[in-house]
C-alpha cells in the first residue's frame, strides 16, 4: 500500500491585511449602512 505525500501549494494566499480589506467590504464596513447594521441588534 503506497502512501503519497500531501504538497501544499508553492504560492501563498493574499496576507493578512488583505483578507481583513476583503473582509470589512464583505460586511460593508466602509459604507454607513454597514455600522447601522452592525449596530441594529443592539
Amino acid at each position: 500500500m503506497a502512501y503519497e505525500r500531501y504538497e501544499p501549494a508553492t504560492a501563498p494566499g493574499p496576507g493578512w491585511r488583505e483578507r481583513m480589506g476583503q473582509y470589512w467590504k464583505l460586511v460593508r464596513g466602509d459604507r454607513p449602512i454597514g455600522v447601522l447594521l452592525l449596530l441594529w441588534p443592539t
